[in-house]
């Protein structure tokens, strides 16, 4: 999420750093105003150089605070640093002669009880939303019926409508679809850089639609399902794939053509973008354009992870949810600059269930990894309170 660093090699020369422990030595590393380069063994350095090995961990300290405290943790290599403000989950390898060979920001935490932090979270941009609920009643929310940008959590939408096929005898998960160029859209994923005439079943798309969010995936799997299903599971009207969300953003007259026309104008526009090639990446506008995304409210999010919350594609990405917290865990996000969205359907161990949704929308970037250290400290703060 913010800093991942892991390097083997050959021992290093002797150096006093054997003499120190995993927590001092931690200690060092990150409260050191310039970290002592025989600290880190010659093969780490050579693949992170102290360049930007010293300023990520300045970045580190000046926006978590000093480390404080250093403990061990359960598992091997595993370590727990406290500053004033932050709880840091980190894994340290070191090389027979004591110098680190790998170091590992596993997780960040805001420390803090659940109602401060739930109350820190529309701070991060002027219109942002949260609802969370137990057993289906709300526990805390904030603006839960604004419809707002949401990303890629769209695509829980599609899955919905994906599940309801295969239900009803109409689809099956094992069923082969066979790529094509129009299918093909710009990152997250990797399936567009398949070939064309690729086999692909309907459970690998979508568990790459969902895993690593596939935008590739998702537009092949949206062209099985009728659109006016999509519009009406998910009340975004129209409901655009996501290669016409880029080729809007790529060009600034057919953006304004879109925002500025009535619903069959955005009909008309996006049946004349469905034959065309996805943009090239470097035409795409970076960043949040409103009416250029897609929108959900909390409550509609909640819904709709909770009914497919059972199928397996939830299995390989967990976000900051962590397994052994949980006996299911849902979780799909989404992003852009500008736009953030974090959704949870998490059952605790004794059956309790829990839905966590928050988004923010900004004209300028989010500061994700403060946002992130919040979010990650209120799914500990529920965990604990379902033990």
């Amino acid at each position: 999420m913010l800093l991942f660093l892991l390097v083997a090699g050959p021992a290093q020369a002797e150096t006093d750093t054997a003499d120190l422990s995993d927590e001092t030595l931690l200690l060092r590393v990150w409260n050191e105003t310039a970290p002592h380069s025989d600290w880190f063994a010659q093969s780490f350095r050579t693949a992170v150089p102290m360049t930007r090995l010293r300023p990520a961990l300045k970045e580190l300290k000046t926006t978590y605070g000093p480390a404080e405290q250093v403990s061990k943790s359960t598992q091997s290599r595993n370590f727990a640093l406290s500053t004033a403000t932050h709880d840091v989950a980190i894994r340290l390898f070191r090389s027979g002669n004591g110098r680190i060979t790998g170091f590992e920001i596993k997780d960040i935490q805001q420390t803090g009880t659940l109602k401060d932090l739930l109350k820190k979270l529309p701070r991060f941009a002027e219109q942002s939303s949260y609802l969370l609920t137990k057993n289906g009643e709300i526990v805390a929310s904030h603006a839960p019926s604004e419809k707002l940008a949401v990303g890629s959590a769209f695509k829980l939408f599609v899955l919905d409508a994906l599940a309801m096929k295969v239900e009803a005898g109409e689809l099956e998960w094992s069923s082969v679809l066979t790529l094509n160029k129009l299918h093909k859209s710009l990152p997250s994923g990797t399936l567009h850089t398949w070939p064309d005439g690729h086999h692909v079943t309907i459970e690998t798309a979508a568990a790459l639609m969902i895993s690593i969010s596939g935008n590739t995936a998702t537009d092949l799997l949206m062209s099985q399902l009728p659109l006016a299903q999509l519009e009406k599971i998910s009340e975004q009207v129209p409901f655009l794939t996501t290669r016409q969300f880029f080729q809007l953003k790529a060009s600034d007259e057919e953006a304004s053509e879109y925002l500025s026309g009535g619903l069959s104008e955005k009909r008309r526009i996006l049946a004349e973008l469905g034959g065309r090639h996805a943009p090239d990446p470097g035409d795409v506008n970076n960043g949040y354009q409103p009416g250029l995304e897609w929108y959900a409210a909390a409550p509609s999010l909640c819904k709709v992870i909770a009914k497919v919350d059972h199928l397996p594609v939830f299995k390989i990405n967990s976000g900051q949810a962590k397994p052994a917290d949980w006996k299911t865990i849902a979780f799909k996000g989404g992003s852009e600059t500008g736009v953030l969205n974090l959704t949870y359907h998490l059952t605790a161990h004794d059956g309790t269930k829990w839905c966590f949704v928050a988004t923010w929308n900004s004209p300028e970037a989010l500061d994700e990894n403060a946002i992130l250290a919040v979010s990650s400290g209120i799914l500990n703060r529920i965990a604990r309170t379902s033990e």
